[in-house]
């Protein structure tokens, strides 16, 4: 198997209307010399103004990989995109200084093991808390990279593996409103009960992925079990300055940091191997005052039930007050 690799050529000139010679290999990174056969190289052009693209040739890649097109028509309003199908990957590639010629486009076989992915940095920081609500917004900043010379894909046709091999985080209990971007080839983000998972290929490199949700927490604390199946060169955490405490076993004594104009306290530690879990706790953390708790109250609509069984116990009252006065007038109508 292979990827799908894109390249741009963009041009500078100010003539329209002008010949041009796009020519290069496609070369196999993890198989030299192995292509599959046929190898269809697409010709697509990218009309940025009106925001479409189509296609403009298309041929069989030659057996050693070398490919050539020439254009009668190379316009400099368009962009170029040389696409290579098979089926899992899209990577993209910018020619610079209008260069066009001896390109080169590397693939890769594809691999379902996870065995060459590895975290070199997990940066997991609270920047906003809530007291009234109780609820902090996380934002973690993780860089991971692929070691070996394939690209992983998990292997969605086999229901008893996909559970095991995607990639995958986990998040504290009580997350919601979860957002993921990431420099990986275009994927999806799929919810599990534990965290989130993502279909995107990972080929050789490093890449950032950024997410950020909210956690709701109980009393003034949260604790979180982070699992580490990729290992971790560095990990921190990062709280507010006089928002609360962090800590962590094997983890530094907490320091300040400022981040823009802002105060932090950072918690750090390295060199965690495959399947650590990091037990961190966050306590201290701001609490409702009075007014918030009332505020809290009422936003949350336990006023009306409070009113309803307060409305409840006082008219059973006045029942059973009617009915003791009129038997005690009754009882003296007899007598």
């Amino acid at each position: 198997m292979f990827i799908l690799q894109n390249i741009f050529v963009e041009n500078s000139y100010s003539q329209v209307n002008i010949e041009k010679n796009i020519n290069g290999k496609i070369i196999n990174i993890t198989t030299p010399g192995v292509l599959p056969e046929p190898t269809i190289l697409q010709l697509m052009q990218i009309d940025k103004e009106n925001e479409s693209i189509t296609k403009v040739k298309e041929q069989i890649v030659n057996s050693d990989g070398s490919f050539e097109f020439n254009l009668e028509n190379y316009s400099k309003d368009a962009i170029y995109r040389l696409v290579v199908d098979v089926g899992y990957y899209v990577n993209f590639y910018d020619v610079e200084n209008n260069d066009t010629n001896n390109l080169e486009i590397p693939i890769y076989d594809r691999t379902d093991s996870l065995d060459d992915i590895s975290l070199n940095s997990y940066i997991m920081m609270i920047p906003s808390i809530d007291k009234n609500s109780r609820q902090a917004g996380v934002l973690s900043m993780i860089k991971i990279e692929n070691s070996g010379n394939n690209v992983f894909s998990a292997n969605f046709s086999d229901p008893s593996l996909t559970g095991f091999n995607l990639f995958r985080f986990n998040l504290p209990d009580g997350w919601s409103n979860l957002a993921v971007e990431s420099e990986l080839p275009a994927g999806n983000v799929i919810e599990i009960n534990t965290g989130f998972a993502m279909s995107n290929p990972i080929p050789p490199g490093e890449y950032s992925i950024l997410t950020n949700y909210i956690i709701n927490y109980n009393n003034d604390n949260f604790d979180f079990d982070l699992k580490l199946p990729y290992g971790g060169e560095n990990i921190q955490f990062l709280l507010p300055y006089d928002a609360g405490k962090i800590t962590a076993e094997q983890f530094s004594d907490e320091t300040e940091v400022t981040i823009g104009e802002k105060k932090y306290i950072m918690i750090s530690g390295d060199e965690f191997k495959k399947n650590d879990i990091i037990n961190v706790s966050f306590t201290g953390l701001p609490e409702p005052s009075f007014t918030g708790n009332v505020i809290n109250f009422l936003e949350g609509k336990l006023y009306v039930i409070f009113l309803g069984v307060l409305f409840s116990v006082v008219l059973i009252s006045i029942i059973i007050f009617a009915v003791i006065k009129r038997r005690n007038l009754n009882m003296e109508h007899y007598k």
